[in-house]
């Protein structure tokens, strides 16, 4: 069985925000925490996008709908975050995760 993370990442990474938002919902219920979901899928996806987009792998029109499944996924996670911890640069920082959410 392919696990539900798994599929999360790659439902964002082929713009499929329908899929990506009953994945979330179902790695909450299949007992994954929202910090699991936020920092093991969420963000090193953005990363990695992030990444493909610098170093022109892939282009703007490319990527329209995968910040859009980001966002739509943290406000799912929003209810229970109120703050996470996220890597960024070699360092773990706070983010208040409700600001990513209102994009």
């Amino acid at each position: 069985m392919i696990d539900v993370l798994h599929e999360l990442v790659s439902a964002i990474e082929f713009d499929r925000l329908a899929e990506a938002e009953v994945l979330t919902q179902n790695a909450l219920r299949a007992g994954y925490s929202p910090e699991v979901i936020l920092l093991d899928a969420l963000v090193p996806t953005m990363d990695e996008m992030g990444m493909t987009f610098s170093t022109c792998q892939i282009f703007d029109s490319e990527m329209p709908v995968t910040p859009h499944a980001v966002t739509t996924c943290i406000a799912l996670l929003r209810p229970y975050l109120g703050s996470a911890m996220l890597f960024d640069g070699g360092a773990f920082r706070a983010y208040n995760v409700n600001a990513y959410a209102n994009v």
